[in-house]
């Protein structure tokens, strides 16, 4: 999301870096949503695939949602465009970037919920991509 939104702002000089980014993103994105839908290798193991794959969800989920009402509740926004200053407390003084690694861990859980095989073999791609979108961002 916020690629595209970086692209929209035009903060991405390069055009076809930007739009390789943006399609790569929503190519990959697609992929990794549909991809537990479809019959593939899959492991079968209660308390991996439910406890730790919910748990996961779940804290990922809070991980990716509480950081956008901490900054509303300090009066600033997650817009790229409006950002003034470094939030360093809160969430962000225990991590960097909260809510991209929320988001990691939402996706591994959402996997092992399904319990698929080739998902998880997207996490580190998804890692590696959201690790590039941080370093982008944090230019701006």
């Amino acid at each position: 999301m916020s690629s595209w939104l970086l692209a929209r702002m035009n903060k991405l000089e390069n055009k076809v870096l930007r739009s390789g980014f943006i399609t790569a993103g929503a190519i990959i994105g697609f992929i990794a949503f549909i991809l537990p839908f479809f019959e593939q290798l899959s492991f079968q193991n209660i308390i991996l695939n439910y406890v730790i794959g919910i748990l996961l969800t779940v804290f990922g989920l809070i991980a990716r949602v509480y950081p956008m009402i901490y900054l509303r509740r300090k009066g600033t926004t997650t817009a790229l465009s409006k950002v003034t200053e470094i939030i360093d407390t809160g969430p962000y003084g225990i991590i960097r970037h909260p809510q991209y690694t929320g988001g990691i861990l939402l996706i591994i859980g959402w996997y092992l919920i399904w319990g698929s095989i080739f998902c998880l073999c997207l996490v580190p791609l998804i890692a590696l991509l959201t690790v590039i979108q941080a370093l982008i961002e944090e230019k701006y």
